[in-house]
Parts: structure tokens; sequence; C-alpha cells
């Protein structure tokens, strides 16, 4: 039986007769490891999630392995979801001490797009990016 309940992942267990307050705090403790689990997980929709403990993005529970650009670019969109990131913020993020030329930028916004597919990441013409979940 606790080969077949260690499957489940337990907390711990109790026995019976229990006290109310052990009960108690195993319930705490259940509650604070599953809100822990799920705020380190970010459901960015069509099978992809993010990990931010582990700092890897998954799809279908493959991790996709990122260039360190890429990763910084994503992790700029993923921190704004929704909102635009703007060309001017990505470059002074990705490139502080260097100029960059927009086709290096591009560059690097397409190839993370095309190791992406379904995700729903624009261009917004003239302004910047956009990840959506």
């Amino acid at each position: 039986m606790l080969k077949r309940a260690s499957k489940l992942r337990p907390v711990g267990y109790r026995i019976r007769p229990f006290r109310e307050d052990e009960l108690i705090a195993q319930l705490k403790l259940v509650h604070y490891q599953y809100e822990r689990e799920n705020l380190s997980l970010i459901d960015l929709g069509k099978g992809y999630y993010y990990d931010h403990e582990q700092r890897r993005l998954l799809r279908d529970n493959e991790s996709i392995a990122l260039t360190a650009k890429e990763h910084q670019l994503f992790l700029l969109m993923l921190n704004r979801p929704g909102k635009v990131v703007s060309f001017t913020y990505i470059d002074d993020r990705l490139w502080p001490a260097n100029y960059v030329s927009s086709g290096t930028r591009r560059q690097l916004f397409y190839r993370l797009k095309r190791k992406l597919p379904g995700l729903d990441i624009k261009t917004v013409p003239t302004t910047g990016y956009r990840l959506t979940f």
C-alpha cells in the first residue's frame, strides 16, 4: 500500500487516531507546497509552460533549447504579458553597452518565434513585440 501511495507524491501521512492540530499543520504544508509548485510553472497555452524555478521553457513536457539572448528576449516579454515590450527597452537590456542594428534584433526575434510555433508572439510595427497568453 505504501508503494502505491508513494506514486502520488505524498507530503506526509497521518496515523489514526490523530490530533486535530497535527492534521491542520499537515494541511497547511500541503497547501503551501501546492501554491509553490503552481507559482513556479506558468501556463502559456498550446502546451507551453515556463518553469521559473528551473529557468526553462517546456512544450508538452519537453525542454526547448534557447540561446542566452533568445531566453533573455523571451523573459522580457513573459514579464509583461499582453503588453508591448519596446524595441528600445529590448536593445537596452540585451545589448546594454553596444549599438545593435534593428536587423540583429529582428533576426533574434524570428529565431525565437520559429522555435515556438503556435505561441502568440507578435510584432507591433514600429513599436516592439508582445507575448499574449
